[in-house]
Formats: structure tokens, C-alpha cells, sequence
């Protein structure tokens, strides 16, 4: 039996070759014993050549099938990557508030007055807000002057958030420009984390006047991580897109001041008898210290710890004075709403009024 070594084109050698082959093996399956020696030569070239075919085919199978699995594994990771984008999206520009009209109309009611009157009516109690908006030309300056010196010396420098004073409070021993790519910064973040959760109890907050007006038009009292995380997003959100007199403004007239009065207009009628824009010194001061605390003590309602607070204010606006003593310890309150209970921060003066001589034994001031 001759070769046919050239008698078929390429692209059908294979199969000649197969027919050769089941030539042979349909002879060796008859008992044909011609020539055995070349036979069986042809024969065992044969069986390695299918060998090797099947071992391709094989392995041919075995990449597409690898390759299919990387298919749809790409595929179910974009899908879930497209997923986690917009439930991102979704949370960043809906479930975290976005200031979209706060840069020209001013609101009706905000979450806090919201919750207030949500408390009156579950404790059975009657309560009427109390609001009168005001633009800031027409809010005293010693007022507006007062509430950052009490509230946020750093008001005109930070961005939303002091991140100064919350390093201060943490302990924070890195650099003033952390870098993820620092070593020594993931060493002072680890530290600084240890120490805020060991002194969990004890922090204060440092919230800004940006963070308290997000708290107040937005999430209310709720103390949760997810709410103080979104604060400081829209925090950032309104610095960006207000800027900080419209900040003030806002802040200033929805401003909780006592049961049901928000706003400093409110708040000047309902304690002085008159518009925000007369105040005196002493007034504008006593506002000020009204409030961290304005359900438990205000001009009208148990005052020893806002007079105490007042005079502190004053002395922070003419240092040449002495520092005031602290107050007693402040009593329950006997009003039907549960009062906002916040950990008061540490006490901080601006840098030119110095630092006083004694400190007081629950920090006044924000």
C-alpha cells in the first residue's frame, strides 16, 4: 500500500490521514499480517497522531470552556460593579440630602421642628412654632458675632467640618496633610481611632455651625454613626454650593432657641420684646448661651447655666474681664418635650483672646 503523500490539497490532509488510518485498523481487525513490519510502523504513527488530535481537541475544549468562565465572570462583576455604582448614586444624591433650593428659597419647616412637634403630640403636649425669617442685615452683628464666638470660632476657615479641633480631640499625632500612602499617617489614624473608641463616652462633638444647620434642616437629633456621617457630607454639600452668609443666615433663623421658638427673630420677641436687629451686647450674649441646651435653660426657663455661659461669651468678646465660676449642676426639666442631650465640647477661644485661667468643669462652649 503506497503512501498518498501529496495526493490530497492541505486543507484536506487530515482527512486522508484518517482515511489511511481506518484502512488500517479495518486490516488489522481482518488478521492481515502483510508486511507486518511496515505495517505496524504505519499502524503505531496512526495511533499517535489520533493521540495527539484528541489531546488537542482536548485542550482546545479545555481553553474555550476557561475562556467562557472568564466571560461570564467579567460579566457578573461588571453587572455587580454597575449595581454598586448606582446604589451609590442612589444613596449620594437621594438618600443623602443635596441642598438643591437652600441657595435661594428658604425652608418651611425643617427636620428638627418636624421631630419637636412629632414629640408634643406623642407626649400629649400643645407646642406652636414660632418663626420669623429675617436676612442677616437685619440680625444684630453682636448677635452673629456672639454665635460664632460660641458656637465655631473657626467658622470663616474651615470647609464643613474643623477638622482641627477633631484632631485636637482625638489626639490626632500624624500630619496636617494625611496621605493613605503614609505610613506614619495609618499609624497616627489607628491610634487616633483606638483612643476615640476608648474615650467614646467622653468625646465631644465640635460639630460646626455648617454641621448644625445640616443636623437641623435635614436629620434632627438622631445620634447614629450613618446620620453623623451623612452630616458631614452635606455639611461639606452646603459650603460648596451656599457659602458662608447664606450659611449664616439660614442657621440663624431656623436655629432651635427654646420650646417651639427657632430663629433669632423668634427668640428676641420672645425673650426681650424685641427685633433681632436691637439686641444689646448683654442680650446677643445670652442668646448665644441659649444655645446648646435651649429646652433645659434659657432666659426664661432655668437660666443659672445660660447666665453662666453668657458671662463667659462676654468675657471671650472683652477679654479684660474676669472669668466667671461655674454653675451648679443643671436640674431635670419640667417641660413635656424629651430635651436634645449633646455632649458639650471642649472649650475653645479664639487664638487673640488667649486661653483662660481656669477651666470649667463641663465645657461651655462649641
Amino acid at each position: 500500500m503506497d503512501e498518498p503523500t501529496g495526493r490530497f490539497p492541505p486543507n484536506r490532509a487530515h482527512g486522508a490521514q484518517e482515511g489511511i488510518c481506518g484502512r488500517l485498523r479495518g486490516s488489522s481487525q481482518l488478521g492481515e499480517r502483510l508486511r507486518p513490519d511496515g505495517l505496524g510502523r504505519r499502524r503505531g504513527e496512526c495511533h499517535e497522531k489520533e493521540r495527539a488530535t484528541e489531546h488537542g481537541l482536548k485542550r482546545r475544549q479545555t481553553v474555550e470552556i476557561t475562556h467562557d468562565r472568564t466571560r461570564r465572570r467579567a460579566k457578573v462583576a461588571l453587572a455587580l460593579l454597575a449595581g454598586a455604582l448606582a446604589i451609590g448614586l442612589v444613596l449620594w444624591f437621594v438618600v443623602i440630602p443635596y441642598p438643591w433650593t437652600q441657595s435661594t428659597s428658604n425652608p418651611e419647616r425643617t427636620a428638627l421642628m418636624e421631630q419637636r412637634l412629632a414629640e408634643a403630640r406623642e407626649a400629649g403636649t400643645p407646642l406652636e412654632i414660632r418663626q420669623e425669617w429675617r436676612p442677616l442685615d437685619e440680625i444684630s452683628p453682636t448677635l452673629v458675632r456672639a454665635v460664632i464666638v460660641a458656637e465655631d470660632y473657626r467658622f470663616r476657615l474651615h470647609e464643613g467640618v474643623d477638622w482641627v479641633s477633631l484632631a485636637e480631640e482625638v489626639r490626632w499625632s500624624g500630619d496636617d496633610s494625611f496621605s493613605w500612602l503614609s505610613l506614619s499617617d495609618l499609624g497616627a489614624l489607628r491610634r487616633a481611632l483606638a483612643y476615640a473608641w476608648a474615650n467614646r463616652h467622653d468625646l465631644r462633638g465640635r460639630s460646626t455651625i455648617t454641621q448644625q444647620l445640616a443636623k437641623n434642616l435635614y436629620f434632627g437629633t438622631d445620634r447614629t454613626l450613618a446620620r453623623k456621617a451623612m452630616e458631614l457630607v452635606v455639611a461639606g454639600r452646603l459650603e460648596r454650593r451656599l457659602g458662608k452668609d447664606r450659611i449664616l443666615k439660614l442657621y440663624l433663623n431656623v436655629v432651635e432657641w427654646g420650646p417651639g421658638v427657632f430663629g433669632a427673630e423668634a427668640a428676641s420677641r420672645s425673650y426681650f420684646g424685641r427685633s433681632a436687629a436691637s439686641l444689646s451686647l448683654d442680650q446677643a450674649a445670652a442668646l448665644a448661651a441659649t444655645l446648646p441646651h435651649p429646652l433645659t435653660s434659657n432666659p426664661a426657663h432655668r437660666p443659672s447655666r445660660m447666665l453662666w455661659r453668657k458671662d463667659l461669651i462676654l468675657q471671650r468678646l472683652d477679654p479684660t474681664s474676669g472669668i466667671p465660676a461655674a454653675p451648679l449642676p443643671l436640674p431635670e426639666p419640667e417641660i413635656g418635650i424629651e430635651p436634645e442631650i449633646e455632649i458639650e465640647p471642649e472649650l475653645e477661644l479664639e487664638p487673640e483672646l488667649g486661653v483662660p485661667a481656669t477651666e470649667p468643669p463641663d465645657s461651655a462652649l462649641r
